[in-house]
């Protein structure tokens, strides 16, 4: 069974290669902070703090070698999601043509704040970058 610290580096590298794929050599902006532990609670961008909070459950850690690389593995789609939330507020000033309209065709696909128009901006962005489109990467995180 891995140890926190082995889920701890395998995310932290995830996260330093979407920061490569989705903004090349030199980042815009900093990274934030990832703060990564074990438990159910919600994990969550929280901007004041430009943290990232990873929290993993008690069957990822069990199968832990064998979901790591999948790439719809519950941590990894967390991370992803939560990394739109850090683009939405670090890059996305207002709100794009194709955000509001991905906005207007599923205003509802996600609960809880955050999820406006600059949140569907940011997937908007960052969906050709998993060669997908907006809708399907919607779809995914």
């Amino acid at each position: 069974m891995a140890t926190l610290e082995d889920i701890s580096c395998d995310i932290k590298a995830a996260y330093a290669d979407y920061r490569q794929r989705w903004y090349g050599g030199v980042p815009p902006v900093p990274a934030a902070t990832l703060q990564i532990a074990l438990g159910a609670t919600t994990s969550g961008y929280v901007a004041s703090e430009d943290k990232i909070y990873i929290f993993v459950g008690d069957g990822d850690v069990t199968d832990w070698e064998f979901k790591r690389d999948m790439p719809e593995a519950a941590w990894r789609i967390e991370l992803i999601h939560e990394m739109l939330h850090e683009h939405q507020h670090k890059l996305v000033q207002t709100p794009s043509i194709a955000g509001r309209a991905l906005f207007a065709k599923r205003p509802g696909a996600f609960s809880g704040n955050g999820h406006d128009e600059r949140f569907y901006t940011a997937i908007s962005d960052i969906a050709p970058k998993f060669g997908m489109t907006p809708e399907d990467f919607l779809d995914f995180v």
